[in-house]
């Protein structure tokens, strides 16, 4: 329920119909609990799957979970990042210690991928 957070899935939510023409799912990861995700969701009308990872297992083994400064101390937390995943499981692109500001469009204009090449998430 953080603003870069709301703001990010909002975005990604205004854009979905552009992420599905393009055959990319979008999914958001967080270590947030269950319910947690089903009120941000609500809340925001958020048309795109939330996972739960409150145990951190699958954040660590994406590499997400990174030592932060916060406010002077060196806290654990998850580097707000996107994947772009193909098909067969392989990550294609990542962005990381992403700024939200138009992060959405940028990943839609990735998906568009070099000339004669497969879109990432494609069938």
């Amino acid at each position: 329920m953080t603003p870069g957070c709301t703001q990010e899935a909002c975005d990604f939510r205004d854009l979905l119909a552009r992420f599905s023409a393009k055959k990319a799912r979008v999914v958001g990861l967080s270590k947030l609990g269950l319910e947690s995700k089903r009120k941000f969701k609500e809340k925001h009308s958020l048309n795109f799957l939330l996972l739960s990872d409150p145990e951190q297992a699958f954040l660590k083994e994406l590499g997400v979970v990174r030592k932060k400064n916060m406010y002077g101390k060196m806290v654990e937390g998850i580097e707000r990042t996107t994947m772009i995943v193909s098909a067969a499981g392989t990550v294609e692109k990542a962005w990381h210690k992403v700024k939200v500001t138009g992060h959405a469009e940028e990943v839609l204009a990735a998906l568009q991928g070099p000339p004669g090449r497969p879109q990432p998430g494609g069938r």
